[in-house]
């Protein structure tokens, strides 16, 4: 297991993630770990959740609005 917290950042283009990518870098920790990784919109809709027991609080659906 690598988690230990994770933490998310939407970047609208890779433009952005280079940006975030190279603030991280510079402001890195002098011990420990930090791992990135770039998820496409796409990709991330297609995250699949196991749980022990279904929560209708997940909304799964690629609609880019979501009127709760």
């Amino acid at each position: 297991m690598i988690q230990n917290s994770v933490y998310v950042k939407l970047c609208l283009n890779t433009t952005v993630v280079n940006s975030v990518i190279e603030k991280v870098k510079q402001n890195r920790p002098s011990k420990g770990l930090v791992m990135l990784t770039a998820v496409t919109e796409r990709q991330f809709a297609n995250t699949v959740y196991v749980t022990g027991e279904i929560d209708s609080e997940y909304i799964t659906t690629t609609d880019r609005l979501v009127i709760l």
